[in-house]
């Protein structure tokens, strides 16, 4: 802007300076007064452009200022409503427990396995899932084969079983069933032994409580593998030998 008030003051003293005579160089004096006018006018106009961005600019900062004070406020100071908090808690509350037993019944649906130290691993025993009060424990062979079964009941009486010693190899050693007959003074047990095969050798039975000493002693029974049953064993008396 200097620079061109500069260069009007000297074409007018070189315009002051020259003949009237000099008509072309008026003329070419006049035509740069005339370009430096246009060009005085388009940085004037731009000027003004660049103030009414600027300001513009200024109106949509400040506005937005505003905007985002305004937001932030009505956010710190909107109330909560203290019984919707309650009674969120009281759903939290009231779903836990239910999904809990959910998982109980999941975990009761699965069968429990007891396996053999072998490759590749194979099942010794298998627990099934209780269902309308009952569930039954399978004994296998190292072969995947069937050697014995027992039923447990739990409904107006019990009789559950305890797998209560194993074998190295994997196969049960004992198992104990606790039989709890209903409205009854007695409870029974019974001690079933295996071998590394999960093949049933004897048992002995016991009531408690215990109304003789004598009443035990004849409580043994062995296992028939021919007939798939249980065999009592006998006690066989002494009898004196004849003097002659």
């Amino acid at each position: 802007m200097v620079r061109l008030l500069t260069l009007n003051i000297l074409l007018i003293f070189l315009a002051g300076c020259v003949n009237n005579s000099d008509e072309k160089l008026v003329q070419k004096i006049d035509s740069l007064q005339k370009s430096l006018q246009t060009l005085e006018q388009k940085i004037a106009g731009q000027n003004n452009q660049d103030t009414i961005k600027n300001d513009e600019q200024k109106e949509m900062d400040t506005s937005l200022t505003h905007q985002t004070v305004s937001k932030k406020i009505l956010h710190a100071v909107e109330p909560k409503n203290i019984q919707d908090t309650l009674k969120s808690k009281k759903q939290i509350q009231i779903t836990t427990p239910s999904t809990k037993q959910t998982d109980k019944s999941t975990r009761a649906e699965t069968s429990v396995f007891y396996y053999y130290q072998s490759t590749p691993k194979r099942v010794s025993v298998e627990i099934t899932p209780w269902h309308d009060g009952k569930r039954e424990l399978i004994f296998f062979d190292p072969f995947g084969n069937k050697t014995y079964t027992i039923n447990d009941i739990r409904r107006s009486f019990s009789s559950t079983t305890e797998l209560k010693r194993f074998h190295k190899n994997g196969a049960c050693s004992q198992a104990k069933i606790s039989i709890n007959p209903d409205a009854s003074m007695y409870w029974h047990e019974t001690e079933i032994n295996f071998d590394e095969n999960n093949n049933p050798q004897w048992k002995k039975e016991l009531q408690f409580p215990q109304e003789s000493t004598e009443q035990n002693l004849n409580n043994r029974w062995w296992w028939n593998a021919k007939s798939k049953n249980w065999v009592r064993q006998q006690i066989i008396e002494e009898q004196p030998v004849p003097q002659k």
